[in-house]
């Protein structure tokens, strides 16, 4: 996981719905949305996560489909696979376009503002896609949801979420991050549901504690998810 310092506005998390927060895990549409993103060049093989938010769109952290330098991966080494079980899959995918956030310049730069991205598949998958929003502004039941290195045939989930600190561009949550669930997304209650707001990009330092680093889902990438194919 990456590493950082930001100074961000703290705040105050509300209270009393952290332990009725059911497990993000147990919703299946949740479920099904959520995926392995593989990476499968000559030299390596690496795993991230990442949510189906359109029936071809993969949201995930941008230094998941790039290198080091910001430069995208080989599309041919880049697959997903939703709903990734132990075997079980509820649909397969590989990337044909990766569409990045203007402000990422890859991971060497130590600034991961901009580390969120879209993965378009080579065909629309047969899956219910989760739906994306901005994250709300007041507190809200939140979560964090991927595939852990240590774990990486089942999904984790990690809940409650609560927000320490915010910018504009970033989120500091108090639940860990396993190495893994980058790309994985943040998650909020949506009446019965859940709803992606952002991905999981690393972990950061603030007030001299560990703290996940989320980005949020901002206008322009909720365009092109809104727009289709």
């Amino acid at each position: 996981m990456r590493r950082l310092l930001l100074t961000l506005v703290c705040l105050t998390a509300g209270a009393g719905w952290a332990d009725e927060l059911p497990d993000p895990l147990a919703d299946g549409e949740l479920r099904a949305a959520l995926g392995r993103m593989n990476v499968a060049g000559y030299a390596s093989r690496s795993q991230c996560s990442g949510t189906l938010v359109a029936p071809d769109l993969v949201l995930t952290a941008a230094h998941c489909v790039t290198r080091s330098d910001g430069t995208a991966h080989r599309l041919s080494d880049l697959h997903f696979v939703a709903g990734w079980n132990r075997g079980d899959y509820a649909g397969h995918g590989r990337v044909e376009e990766v569409i990045l956030h203007p402000a990422w310049q890859g991971a060497d730069t130590g600034d991961f503002t901009g580390d969120i991205a879209l993965a378009r598949l080579d065909a629309p998958l047969k899956v219910r896609p989760l739906t994306a929003a901005r994250p709300a502004v007041a507190p809200v039941p939140r979560a964090l949801a991927g595939y852990a290195w240590h774990r990486p045939h089942a999904p984790i989930a990690q809940t409650p979420c609560r927000a320490r600190a915010r910018g504009k561009h970033s989120i500091l949550l108090t639940c860990p991050a396993e190495p893994g669930i980058s790309g994985g997304p943040l998650v909020e209650r949506d009446g019965e549901g859940w709803r992606v707001v952002g991905v999981v990009a690393g972990t950061a330092r603030a007030d001299g504690a560990t703290a996940t680093l989320a980005v949020p889902l901002g206008a322009r990438l909720l365009d092109l998810i809104d727009a289709g194919p």
